[in-house]
């Protein structure tokens, strides 16, 4: 049987790993996370007791969301998926609502980068319903930017602008730059700075790059988030200023977006400036 102080342990590895993930991205951790997974699971399965097992299927759950981040950075919508399905799962065992309600939040912009819209709104409406009854304003906020980023997907403007006001109006007179983690949900952080790359991302769809760039430029003044949240910045910026006729800062944005997402083994960012016909810039000749 597993003690407490053996979880205790074993939620301070995955939280490592989840802190690795963050600074280096899935080069760094993707077989870290299979291996810890893989034994969560195997040491949930022999668990017995009540507070054991719930405490056991919130790690499963947070290892699943992890390793569903990682899938889908690599090009691998399916794992991705499936990860997030196996985290409701686990999840719902253990009572953990927050859980179930990231894990639908990664489905739907799954099912949106798939051009399933109507299905995509549906999931973030499921979260938003799960966790209605109980959540901080920092997670309302977190909510509604994820509400519209699906929205902006989908090509409705007003209702995606309206849902980033809403984010912003929960965020009023916090810190611009603050680090909120939830217990069980290892990196799922939101503050001001995550709030200019979710809306500078849904006014780059929405075809509003004016303000996609203003925002998005804040938010890399501002600074934080993971090394995948700034690599994915600059993946939106060089597709905004490609689309506003500025193809100097687009080369400029895109070099730092590939140069990092090879870093962090990206494969769906690189893919993202590929669709948007971002050529890799070409060398400088040698000055003779």
């Amino acid at each position: 049987a597993v003690d407490d102080a053996a979880i205790d342990l074993l939620d301070a590895q995955l939280a490592a790993t989840s802190a690795l993930d963050g600074r280096l991205g899935s080069a760094a951790v993707a077989g870290s996370v299979r291996a810890q997974l893989s034994h969560l699971e195997r040491v949930l399965t022999h668990a017995i007791s009540p507070d054991p097992r719930r405490r056991l299927g919130r790690l499963v759950g947070a290892a699943s969301m992890l390793a569903g981040q990682v899938a889908n950075d690599r090009s691998l919508p399916a794992g991705a998926w499936r990860h997030f399905e196996r985290a409701k799962q686990v999840s719902h065992d253990a009572g953990d609502a927050l859980l179930i309600s990231w894990a639908l939040v990664e489905q739907s912009q799954l099912l949106a980068g798939i051009g399933r819209k109507p299905a995509a709104l549906e999931l973030i409406q499921q979260a938003q319903d799960l966790s209605r009854s109980d959540t901080s304003p920092v997670l309302r906020a977190w909510f509604a930017a994820n509400r519209g980023d699906t929205l902006a997907a989908a090509g409705l403007a007003d209702q995606a602008r309206s849902a980033y006001l809403v984010a912003e109006q929960q965020l009023a007179g916090r810190p611009l730059r603050v680090d909120l983690g939830y217990p069980g949900a290892m990196c799922l952080e939101f503050d001001l700075a995550a709030l200019y790359r979710h809306r500078g991302h849904g006014l780059h769809m929405l075809h509003d790059d004016e303000e996609a760039i203003a925002d998005l430029k804040h938010a890399l003044s501002v600074g934080g988030g993971s090394a995948r949240d700034v690599a994915a910045v600059h993946v939106d910026l060089a597709l905004a200023f490609s689309a506003t006729d500025d193809p100097s800062s687009a080369q400029t944005h895109a070099r730092t977006a590939r140069e990092l997402a090879s870093r962090i083994g990206s494969t769906r960012l690189t893919t993202l400036l590929d669709k948007g016909s971002i050529a890799r810039a070409t060398p400088a000749a040698t000055p003779s």
